[in-house]
């Protein structure tokens, strides 16, 4: 095994796992937290296939990625702190209470999932491109869990607030970050490509029949992503048994450094 497949293998495993722990969290940070170590997965698949499309795209979706979870991480902290709670269950209405913030929200929600025109569609149009279908399939499976992830967290956004009256005005500073990262997540989509060269001095184009092939792709992980939040992931006992496990934070810790200990030594035996 070569040292990129080694990485590809973890990245795919990290993108899994981190999408299986969002979707069994009601923790609105918590979600947004474990989606990151989903997108870090998705990075780590681009940066280790030998392509240049795919390396194109892990360096992008680094940018994208950094956009429309600073954009989530900013609304989420805006919202839990005016309803009181992070739980996502008792959050509705936020589209009522708080329009503007909900619609910095969907702005990143359409980046992270990869909606058509939106920034993360670039970067995962190149992670998708130029291998063959093993690889394109588990990338697909690992969006697939970031859909499903998202059309639940979006659930809070709908409804009516359970105390019926408008949230308290968002600071303006607060309001210029989110609406600037929210356009941010359109524009990287729309101009993606000059993103690209801008950002990192790289011509690339997108062609517009393969782009047009992975939008009906992306369509039809909307809508399996749709079934699997309404019939399996708040119902089905195994998601229900990973809600219930709370690693303390030596436990973390010590995982984590064990993680980074075995990643050297794989490292390093490769090198010699």
């Amino acid at each position: 095994m070569m040292i990129s497949e080694f990485f590809l293998a973890i990245g795919v495993i990290t993108g899994i796992v981190g999408a299986v722990l969002a979707l069994s969290r009601t923790d609105v940070r918590m979600i947004l937290a474990y989606s990151t170590i989903s997108q870090i997965g998705l990075i780590m698949v681009g940066l280790s296939v030998s392509d240049i499309h795919f390396y194109n795209g892990g360096v992008y979706h680094i940018f994208n990625h950094a956009v429309f979870k600073s954009a989530l991480f900013m609304c989420a902290g805006i919202i839990t702190q005016s309803y009181g709670t992070r739980d996502i269950t008792e959050i509705r209405g936020v589209l009522r209470k708080h329009p503007y913030v909900a619609v910095a929200t969907i702005m990143a929600i359409l980046g992270i999932i990869g909606t058509p025109f939106f920034n993360g569609s670039i970067s995962k149009y190149f992670i998708t491109t130029g291998t063959n279908m093993l690889i394109r399939g588990l990338v697909i499976l690992i969006n697939l869990g970031t859909i499903t992830t998202f059309i639940k967290y979006s659930s809070m956004l709908f409804g009516q607030p359970k105390d019926g009256k408008p949230g308290e005005k968002t600071a303006l500073c607060k309001q210029i970050a989110i609406y600037v990262l929210g356009a941010l997540c359109l524009a990287g989509g729309i101009f993606g490509e000059q993103f690209v060269e801008f950002l990192f001095g790289v011509k690339v184009n997108v062609d517009a029949a393969g782009y047009l092939e992975k939008t009906g792709l992306f369509a039809l992980s909307v809508i399996v992503g749709f079934l699997l939040f309404k019939y399996v992931v708040d119902k089905h006992p195994f998601f229900m048994k990973i809600r219930k496990m709370d690693m303390s934070f030596r436990v973390i810790c010590a995982s984590i450094g064990g993680f980074f200990a075995v990643t050297m030594i794989i490292t390093r035996l490769f090198a010699v």
